[in-house]
């Protein structure tokens, strides 16, 4: 890193006006030939003039500023006693862009820009001349060429191939490393990245591996494998397999670092090993790491004090590595101050030795935000999400007037609400669930004033027939097929004997035909409610003598859902959904679960692990195993996102309590990730909303 010279530029540039007047005096009266370009420290003669510390630079050749430039652009700098030349921005010192390739007589710098290796758009860069190394502690700075801004294009080159690939994490060059280093690049069209010499394409001194969609590559570099002592290397990309013709990217330029595993027994140390430069901006998982010897502890601090601790680093069993994958979603958008302290002794324990293994530096952080829209309602009383497919169709039911218990369904399409209106005769309607056809299934209230369930297609809101004897259903799901399930009741008089004597008895509705799914092989059964359907056809319903069991029919077969245990509490299951990939949620015993593949998993213990009274459900789950829910937990009531195996209470986003939102309910989340349910808006209103993750946006 260069130091501040601003304080020293105007003497230095004063002096070298002078020098450089005085020395072209000397060369005129040695009667100095022409050309296009002299050197000030040589004279006419070719000998040395006695001032030969004089340090001059000027850039003889550069794209015009406004230029547009593609491809490999040749810049260069002559002067005297040039020992480094950098392309930089306009201001500050980093990203360097380039480093000029300087002739052994420290007279001439030359760099081969390649543009591909930098979006496209506008560059703007200086020149800067140096009279010392890089990385040296002390140099003064000559501004070969002020800022020049350049328009990059090269996108439009046919042999592009869309390969890209850009270096994520890496130690810095003269870094000191030890253990396990995670080196990461990504773009796009990666088929082979691999870690070489600085100069050639042999020994590999280890490859990457690169994901299934070709954006990312990530090695985990053992140095443990390696001698101690300087690494000199190279990370390049290719965009075909290894062994094949390729292009190459060289996505991190020749980096020496210094591997040292081996420490002093009792000793203690830590170094930096991977971390953002200061002023860098992050967003998503950053990955942080330490290493050393003798580490019990580490931790992300404020510059100054020890509270609050952002966050504490894993550190391995032999304390010489501590790593952290920091989750910056959780943190506010804006400038994030941190230093990292390693201490020799574990959290909490008096006595600690302190080393600031990274000195103060400041992130911003830029992630996408959570983003919260307002359904609306179909008058001026509440409404409700209930469902919502993967197109982004959302279905419910609303109050048209706050005074009023008349409630209708709507669906939410393209920004609007829209009223399905009611069966003939009816005042009051409600939709349950949507497929990913687009069609609904609900419940309408008809002439007879009995509850009848509908499916609304194309536009149409059509009863589902009733098979003899009936008076009433409900349907609960539709798979895309447009297989309904539910549950429907017989008059009074007709009650089988065998099943469903009382409350309710399953439905298939399939083919125009209303179906008894019968007592579910169960025993002693007074009701049955069908809740959930899988493309396949798999059913999954609730049963019982109370709300106590959940029965899987798959195939023919039927299958008990396991009950989860709690002390002191009576077992039982309750299913609430069913994806349609057959994984199903709901509650047991009073814990969120999750049923997939035949295991039954408690997830509401890791969704209030510190209350062993609180009681969870799960209402939705999509594709990628991501569930919503809600959570009773120290006498509130907290909607939820259980994702990746980290749990996300709604009314803790930031985003979202910063609108004056307050979600009551999380009712159902589709393939992209999109919530639905009730919420409490700012101006006091409970409506159906749409929240949207920033990974999802």
């Amino acid at each position: 890193m260069h130091t501040d010279r601003r304080f020293f530029q105007p003497f230095f540039i004063l002096l070298r006006a002078v020098s450089f007047f005085f020395l072209v005096f000397l060369a005129s009266c040695g009667g100095g030939g022409g050309g296009d370009y002299a050197d000030p420290t040589v004279d006419a003669s070719g000998s040395q003039i006695l001032v030969a510390n004089l340090f001059t630079a000027q850039v003889t050749s550069a794209p015009a500023g406004g230029a547009t430039i593609s491809g490999t652009v040749t810049l260069e700098v002559k002067g005297s006693n040039i020992a480094n030349v950098e392309l930089l921005p306009a201001e500050g010192y980093l990203p360097r862009y380039a480093i000029f390739t300087v002739s052994d007589d420290k007279t001439t710098a030359t760099a081969t820009l390649d543009t591909t290796k930098l979006p496209d758009g506008a560059l703007v860069a200086r020149i800067s001349a140096f009279d010392t190394p890089a990385g040296s502690a002390t140099a003064n700075e000559i501004v070969a060429m002020p800022a020049r801004t350049w328009n990059i294009k090269n996108s439009a080159r046919p042999d592009s191939g869309n390969f890209s690939a850009q270096l994520v994490s890496a130690p810095a060059d003269g870094a000191t490393i030890s253990g396990t280093v995670t080196l990461e690049v990504s773009g796009s069209n990666i088929q082979n990245v691999e870690l070489l010499p600085t100069q050639g394409y042999v020994p590999i001194l280890a490859r990457f591996t690169v994901s299934s969609d070709k954006t990312k590559a990530t090695l985990s570099l053992d140095t443990t494998q390696l001698d101690d002592g300087p690494m000199a290397v190279r990370i390049s990309a290719f965009n075909a397999p290894a062994g094949s013709p390729a292009s190459e990217i060289v996505v991190m330029s020749g980096r020496t670092w210094t591997i040292k595993n081996k420490a002093t027994p009792g000793s203690f140390s830590a170094r930096l090993v991977s971390a953002p430069a200061d002023g860098a901006t992050i967003s998503g998982s950053v990955r942080l790491e330490i290493a050393g010897s003798g580490i019990k502890n580490a931790e992300l601090l404020p510059p100054s004090g020890y509270l609050p601790i952002y966050a504490t680093f894993d550190v391995s069993s032999d304390g010489t590595r501590a790593t952290l994958d920091l989750d910056t979603t959780k943190l506010q958008n804006g400038q994030f101050a941190v230093r990292i302290s390693a201490f020799n002794v574990p959290a909490r324990t008096p006595g600690a030795s302190e080393i600031v293994a990274m000195a103060s530096r400041t992130w911003t952080i830029r992630n996408k935000s959570w983003s919260i829209a307002d359904l609306g309602s179909l008058g001026t009383g509440d409404s409700t999400a209930v469902a919502i497919n993967d197109a982004g169709d959302i279905v419910g039911y609303s109050y048209p007037s706050s005074s009023s218990s008349v409630q209708r369904a709507f669906l939410y399409r393209n920004g609007q609400m829209i009223d399905l209106g009611t069966l003939g005769g009816g005042t009051s309607s409600a939709a349950t669930a949507i497929n990913n056809a687009g069609q609904i299934v609900g419940i309408s209230s008809s002439s007879a004033s009995l509850d009848r369930g509908y499916l609304y297609s194309n536009g149409v809101m059509r009863e589902l027939g009733l098979p003899a004897n009936v008076t009433r259903s409900v349907p609960y799901a539709i798979n895309d097929a447009g297989n309904i399930v539910g549950n429907f009741s017989y008059s009074y008089s007709a009650q089988p004997t065998n099943h469903c004597s009382s409350y309710f008895c399953a439905f298939l509705f399939a083919n125009g035909q209303m179906t008894d799914l019968g007592d579910f092989n169960q025993s002693d059964v007074q009701f049955t409610s069908a809740v959930g359907i899988s493309q396949s056809g798999q059913i999954v319903a609730n049963s019982g003598s109370k709300w106590g069991s959940s029965i899987l029919l798959a195939n023919g077969v039927y299958t008990k859902l396991p009950a989860i245990t709690r002390p002191g509490a009576t077992s039982t299951t309750s299913s609430y959904f069913m994806h349609g990939n057959g994984q199903i949620v709901g509650s047991s015993t009073g814990y969120a679960f999750l049923y997939a593949n035949g295991v039954m998993t408690n997830i509401g213990q890791n969704i209030a692990p510190t209350d062993s009274s609180a009681f969870s459900h799960a209402y939705g789950i999509n594709k990628n195993g991501a569930i919503v829910g809600h959570v009773y937990s120290n006498g509130t009531n907290m909607p939820f996102l259980y994702r990746n195996g980290s749990v996300t209470y709604l009314n803790n986003i930031q985003d979202v309590s910063a609108s004056g939102w307050k979600p009551e309910t999380a009712a159902a989340i589709n393939s992209s990730g999109w919530i639905v349910g009730t919420a409490v808006n700012s101006q006091g209103r409970r409506h159906a909303y749409l929240l949207i993750p920033p990974w999802a946006q």
